[in-house]
């Protein structure tokens, strides 16, 4: 008999599985009968009791205390064969509250994946599957955490699939074709959600055109929510300068058709280089132009033996849908992360601008990382911008017999456009653990989170203190 609480969460996975052939779920959740992959499977188990006085995220005047017992099972299965990589982590979050039991619930988490490749891989099949949690509307109560209690969350769920074939012509070209099938379902809020559908087609020199290469692509998608289609064509010409430095050029044409206060369509180009500048520095970076404006990226990546350093910055067209495919479920450390930055009550086309940049410092004992990141979206139709800026450091530790500790911060400042609002959210919490046996770990935390606000029924302060049990199998 399945818990009346469970039944949301079951349902908005199933919506978003439904286009999913039954071969290709039989494939994706048994593939080692088909393919005879070998694999890894790990089972997990957690209890945590915390200590909250602001379980609803409140002002101060309505904040409430409360006590908050988890059980976190889970799995994690990896596989690997001749022609497949699997990777599914699940896990099943069971919420209760000791003194709000109507506010008790249960939440999934999936991220799962699926490559699978036949014909000298030459023909390919990619299954991208979650199941997850985000916030409704960004200026509502906002939380890291599936603890507090609001209305303002929705179950996510989003399938993509990914065929491609690839064939050569002898050594002078390679032909590819790429489809892509994507869905979002929203168990609640005003999006719509919806399937978007893409086709691409390309031919590109072989191996006979060593030092200057070229290509010619076509591109068509159409998103489900905003009815928006996007298509373009582009050719490039890529000419290899030495053994480390490549250069290109690209023009093309887009004829886009959405809704917008200025034309959607015009021609392309796009300049650039690549320079594999030591054997462990690579610089890439371009310019070029589309209707909106003038475009950049650059991607800049340093490894050193116990460190590294990263910085990108891009520019795209997205909508709500292909914003919400991109999100992670799960950090490095495997902490499931409640989706944050995505519209969900609009359905629009964006002028996305993305900068990233990651800093890791690593010893024997000793484990520490900076990360900056800020996305500016403008709205296609009101060209007005959201701009959501963040900055994130963790400081790890391990002692002897066992011992280890942690400390993280993030803050982030949100700035929305049309409501001329800005909200500026910080989050600290440090974090003991101590590992009993080699599949039992005890983890006392303390955990603060606050929110100030031009819109002063924003702001809010809560404070947690946690105590856990983990176990693995």
């Amino acid at each position: 008999m399945i818990s009346r609480s469970l039944l949301p969460g079951i349902r908005c996975l199933r919506s978003a599985l439904r286009p999913v052939p039954v071969w290709t779920l039989s494939a994706l959740l048994t593939p080692g009968a088909a393919l005879g992959a070998e694999f890894d499977t790990k089972f997990s188990a957690g209890w945590s009791e915390t200590y909250t006085d602001n379980v609803t995220a409140s002002g101060a005047g309505g904040a409430s205390s409360e006590w908050v017992r988890q059980l976190t099972p889970g799995v994690s299965v990896k596989g690997v064969g001749r022609h497949l990589k699997l990777a599914v982590d699940y896990r099943l979050q069971d919420i209760s509250y000791a003194r709000g039991s109507s506010n008790d619930s249960q939440f999934h988490q999936l991220d799962a994946t699926a490559n699978v490749n036949a014909l000298n891989e030459r023909l390919k099949f990619d299954v991208h599957v979650t199941h997850s949690q985000q916030i409704i509307d960004e200026q509502g109560t906002v939380s890291n955490s599936n603890i507090t209690a609001t209305s303002n969350r929705t179950n996510v769920g989003t399938i993509s699939l990914n065929p491609g074939f690839d064939f050569r012509i002898g050594n002078y070209a390679v032909v590819n074709m790429n489809a892509g099938y994507d869905r979002v379902t929203y168990q609640s809020g005003t999006n719509p959600g919806g399937a978007n559908k893409s086709l691409a087609i390309g031919i590109s020199s072989g191996t006979r055109f060593n030092t200057l290469g070229w290509s010619l692509t076509s591109n068509a998608s159409k998103d489900g929510a905003s009815d928006a289609t996007q298509r373009n064509v582009n050719a490039q010409l890529n000419y290899r300068v030495g053994a480390k430095t490549s250069v290109f050029a690209s023009t093309g044409y887009e004829n886009n058709d959405f809704q917008s206060a200025e034309q959607t369509k015009g021609s392309i180009w796009n300049v650039g280089a690549n320079w594999q500048v030591g054997p462990r520095t690579s610089l890439n970076a371009s310019v070029g132009n589309r209707y909106f404006s003038r475009t950049y990226s650059l991607a800049l990546n340093h490894t050193m033996r116990r460190s590294s350093f990263s910085m990108n910055y891009n520019q795209s067209l997205q909508t709500t849908n292909s914003l919400q495919l991109g999100q992670p479920i799960f950090d490095d450390t495997g902490t499931f992360l409640v989706g944050f930055g995505v519209p969900v009550e609009q359905t629009d086309v964006f002028i996305t601008s993305t900068w990233n940049a990651n800093y890791a410092l690593s010893s024997r004992r000793a484990r520490f990382g900076l990360g900056f990141s800020q996305v500016n979206r403008e709205s296609s139709r009101t060209q007005v911008d959201d701009v959501i800026t963040s900055l994130n450091g963790s400081l790890g530790m391990t002692f002897p017999s066992s011992v280890s500790a942690s400390l993280n911060a993030l803050y982030r400042t949100s700035e929305f456009g049309l409501s001329a609002r800005q909200d500026d959210f910080l989050s600290v919490g440090v974090s003991v653990s101590r590992r009993l046996r080699s599949d039992v770990t005890l983890n006392a935390s303390f955990q603060r989170q606050t929110q100030s606000s031009t819109d002063s029924t924003a702001d809010f302060t809560e404070n947690a203190l946690t105590l856990s049990l983990g176990f693995t199998l």
